[in-house]
């Protein structure tokens, strides 16, 4: 994507964001062209596809919420490289004490082997894998964003803010550093791993932006919406949270009456071990403390 249009999403997704827009179709197409590269970058940098997808909501999510403080839109690639910098850091911390298992593996493909076609497929994709991890980063971050969706070469190095040149000589050496036949394998296995796969990713960052936007502007109209479409009122983001977190946060009292009506769940942990009532105790919120704590039958 070129930098002018980039800039030009980037001015429209802060329009929409100002205006309280639920609809922001500018952030989507941004999520739409960074969504593999950002996941590829976690992935290099966390080796587990899992944590990787859960940084790559969660550094989105960021993203929007401190759109505004991109002063310089063309810079847009190298900023949200940051972000997913931190996360990864972040992440990486909180596992440091547990092991980092590598998930490769497509289940659903997986569920049409034999036991032993899928342990071999196991087999072979911890080994082209674990080759990958073992390169240098300098080498293992680029190969990952080259091969996981098409971007080009250019595109990397924008992103990584490197000379072109640099790019091709780390790719060369990495595959040096490979065997010749893992090349088109790793490929594969980047390609089945990539978020744009399908519209799971993207649903959950278009759910936390269209939430944000309808309890900061207090459009209850719009939460309203979300439930008649049928969203589960209970769904997580990255960061554990749900749509009554959300709500609580933002001392938006409507809010929380209609999603417990609608099956919410005050007593679910979000990452850090806290439930909405545990937030509402925080904020000294005595009306939604209130709402958080009666029985379900007097909700109704």
């Amino acid at each position: 994507m070129a930098m002018k249009n980039i800039s030009q999403l980037i001015e429209q997704a802060m329009t929409h964001k100002h205006n309280h827009n639920p609809d922001n179709k500018a952030f989507t197409e941004i999520v739409k062209h960074f969504q593999d590269m950002i996941f590829g970058y976690s992935f290099a940098l966390i080796k587990d596809s899992f944590l990787a997808r859960d940084i790559t909501q969660e550094v989105f999510i960021i993203a929007y919420t401190h759109l505004e403080q991109l002063k310089n839109h063309q810079a847009f690639p190298g900023w949200i490289k940051q972000i997913a910098k931190r996360e990864c850091i972040k992440m990486f911390k909180q596992q440091q004490n547990s092991s980092l298992p590598l998930s490769f593996i497509d289940n659903q493909r997986e569920g049409l082997m034999t036991p032993q076609e899928s342990y071999e497929k196991k087999e072979s994709k911890n080994e082209i894998m674990e080759a990958v991890k073992k390169l240098p980063e300098s080498m293992r971050v680029p190969v990952i964003l080259y091969y996981i969706d098409g971007y080009s070469q250019h595109d990397v190095a924008d992103f990584l803010n490197i000379k072109l040149n640099a790019v091709k000589k780390r790719l060369q050496r990495a595959r040096e550093g490979l065997k010749k036949e893992m090349i088109h394998m790793v490929k594969d296995n980047l390609k089945d791993l990539r978020p744009s796969n399908d519209d799971t990713l993207l649903n959950k960052i278009n759910l936390s932006t269209t939430f944000d936007t309808a309890a900061k502007s207090g459009q209850i109209n719009i939460l309203e919406q979300m439930i008649i479409d049928g969203i589960d009122v209970n769904e997580r983001d990255a960061t554990g949270r749900t749509l009554l977190h959300w709500a609580v946060e933002n001392n938006h009292t409507d809010a929380v009456t209609l999603i417990l009506q609608n099956g919410g769940d005050s007593s679910i942990k979000d990452k850090s071990g806290e439930t909405p009532l545990g937030a509402a105790q925080k904020m000294n919120n005595r009306e939604i403390i209130t709402l958080l704590s009666a029985p379900n039958k007097e909700r109704k």
